[in-house]
């Protein structure tokens, strides 16, 4: 029999009529996929790692509100959730601020996990603070491990599968299957859509975001700062992934551009060529992690516009199941 492989969609609460029909499709292909759908709330402290716009930020024309659900109307997230499960597409909350500091005791946060706790629906969390507070006080939800917490070492991801129920890898690591053969491949989630930098390590990029969360600064002058202010450190600055909490391995990093630069030119591009799915895990690359076993792919997007999310996500994930499966 072949493996289930599930597919983590975001945007499931902006953006829950699509999933529901994008996912109703691929039940008519007549493959093992499942679908979760991930997504959180403007405006909660416990956000991070993301640019979403909360109730403070004010819309215009040229800058389009992000959601119309707030910590003002949680319910009506809840009212989401629950037609996605009833469509039988698991829910994840993601609580992805990288800042121990926050507080375990926020209102909403709490409601939010109170009211979707059950076996279908989990959480992803990039803080140790929350992963103990979930587990004591919530124990059913399975708990998943943010990208943001950017582990680059094998021994950092093995710690992570041994606390967590799931954990999202650095694209990276899909150029590595002497590594990732070292952990538990159910527990592996690859991001397969990200269009950053391969060797980006992205910690400076989410600490950063959740700092301007935790302390409130989301009016509109502050979002288009936290904007100019965001850079791939990793592309620009030489040796920068070696100045990380752990050194990373040069020999590793230049094997593995090799072997993306071999993939790009067996697939018939060049390093910047605009085509359709350019994403920093080639194609040779994810056709050879399906291969090697893993079954759990994130896709991103909470923050792309309809079109966008409809090519990058919608169309992408369409082609993977119908041609790669």
């Amino acid at each position: 029999m072949s493996p289930t492989h599930a597919f983590h969609l975001s945007g499931g609460i902006t953006k829950t009529d699509e999933i529901i029909r994008i996912t109703r499709k691929l039940r008519g292909f007549g493959k093992p996929v499942s679908i979760v759908a991930y997504d959180t709330i403007q405006g909660l402290q416990w956000n991070g790692g993301r640019l979403v716009f909360n109730t403070n930020f004010v819309p215009d024309s040229s800058f389009p509100r992000y959601s119309d659900i707030t910590i003002e109307n949680p319910g009506d997230a809840l009212d989401r959730v629950a037609r996605l499960n009833d469509e039988g597409i698991a829910f994840n909350l993601t609580f992805n601020s990288t800042m121990e500091s926050l507080d375990t005791e926020d209102a909403v946060g709490n409601f939010l996990l109170e009211r979707l706790h059950n076996g279908m629906n989990s959480v992803t969390v990039a803080t140790e603070s929350l992963r103990r507070h979930i587990r004591s006080h919530y124990p059913n939800y399975s708990i998943v491990a943010s990208i943001c917490l950017a582990m680059s070492t094998l021994e950092e991801c093995v710690q992570a599968c041994q606390r967590y129920d799931r954990v999202v890898m650095l694209p990276v690591f899909a150029y590595e299957p002497e590594r990732f053969a070292c952990l538990p491949k159910d527990k592996l989630i690859f991001l397969i859509n990200d269009l950053c930098y391969l060797f980006c390590v992205r910690k400076d990029h989410y600490d950063y975001i959740s700092r301007c969360h935790l302390a409130g600064n989301t009016t509109r002058e502050e979002q288009t700062a936290n904007f100019s202010n965001l850079k791939c450190f990793a592309q620009s600055v030489p040796g920068y992934r070696n100045k990380v909490r752990f050194e990373s391995d040069r020999e590793v990093n230049a094997r593995v551009s090799a072997l993306w630069l071999e993939h790009l030119a067996r697939e018939g591009h060049k390093p910047g060529d605009l085509y359709d799915f350019n994403f920093n895990i080639t194609q040779t690359a994810r056709r050879g992690i399906i291969r090697a076993g893993i079954t759990q792919f994130k896709l991103q997007g909470r923050e792309m516009e309809d079109a966008t999310y409809q090519h990058l996500v919608v169309d992408f994930l369409e082609m993977v199941v119908r041609d790669e499966l």
